[in-house]
């Protein structure tokens, strides 16, 4: 049952989602920061299929997070053709077919649970890359960006208000993915300080 708790709290989840791409951005900009492009356009194309799938499937209260997540990478994106590394490669061909095949499949079955869990998947795909450099190339990221979007999905996570499958399963998944690559750009920074 939603209620103005629920509604409050993720709309201020979403405020400091979309303010975790401002340093983001800013990093990018002074050319600090390098986006994989691989993940980034499969985030942007993703971000709009789950904010679609997420909305049909009855999710309100938790929707300003998928909100800003369909809007901002198209940003990143779009900055990582000129400051970003990588490139289109097998793996991005498959996360972006698997990504029409979920949108396809939601018109078929005219199930939105069904499109929303092969996208979650298929945006997970889209961590990979991200992993690779974060854990190899630490400095290559923006740490405060990572650690205040992993605590914008943390947050969001008091804002479901119906733990159905399809409602939570979209928040967890955004909550333990951001909060892993922030943890491990924090973990290596402090391990480089060491050694260093």
């Amino acid at each position: 049952m939603e209620t103005d708790f629920h509604k409050l709290i993720g709309e201020v989840a979403g405020v400091i989602a979309l303010a975790a791409f401002v340093p983001y951005i800013w990093s990018i900009l002074k050319h600090r920061t390098r986006p994989n492009r691989a993940s980034w356009v499969i985030w942007a194309v993703l971000g709009v299929l789950l904010l679609a799938s997420y909305h049909s499937s009855g999710a309100t209260t938790t929707i300003w997070i998928p909100v800003t997540y369909a809007i901002m990478p198209t940003v990143v994106f779009i900055l990582s053709l000129k400051y970003g590394v990588g490139g289109y490669n097998y793996l991005d061909a498959v996360c972006l077919t698997g990504a029409a095949l979920g949108l396809l499949l939601w018109k078929i079955t005219n199930t939105p649970e069904v499109a929303l869990y092969l996208n979650i998947f298929v945006d997970a795909l889209g961590f990979l890359p991200t992993f690779k450099k974060a854990y190899l190339q630490p400095a290559s990221e923006s740490r405060p960006a990572w650690v205040i979007g992993a605590s914008a999905t943390t947050i969001n996570l008091l804002a479901i208000n119906s733990w159905q499958w399809s409602i939570a399963l979209y928040p967890i998944y955004l909550a333990v993915f951001n909060s892993a690559v922030a943890v491990m750009l924090l973990g290596l920074n402090r391990e480089r300080l060491k050694v260093g």
